[in-house]
């Protein structure tokens, strides 16, 4: 393997870690002051806690089809996704459909 692709593939794992990181925030912000916050995203999305749990403690990223759960009942998570594809103007639609304050009310 060349020093490029070694390189390229360690720029992958970094971005990987920072979406993680920023998607764990994003969650925290949304259930600021709630204690048993796996139980209460497990309670809205219907993704098992024990599955929340281990991307809270393990540091990974959710499976494809749980990341879109998430992004369906979260606006903060759909602002970090869309900001990591590089997609601001998606966000700023939303905001200006009203999305994120519509998704609130679910």
């Amino acid at each position: 393997m060349s020093h490029d692709e070694i390189r390229e593939i360690s720029e992958v794992f970094s971005r990987e870690k920072l979406l993680q990181q920023q998607l764990l925030a994003a969650l925290y912000r949304e259930h600021e002051g709630q204690s048993s916050v796996a139980k209460h995203i497990a309670r809205t999305t219907n993704i098992s806690v024990s599955t929340v749990h281990h991307w809270m403690r393990h540091s990974y990223l959710p499976k494809t089809p749980d990341l879109l759960k998430l992004m369906s009942f979260y606006p903060e998570v759909l602002r970090v996704v869309l900001e990591y594809i590089n997609a601001p103007e998606l966000w700023a639609a939303a905001v200006q459909e009203n999305m994120p304050q519509r998704m609130c009310e679910q």
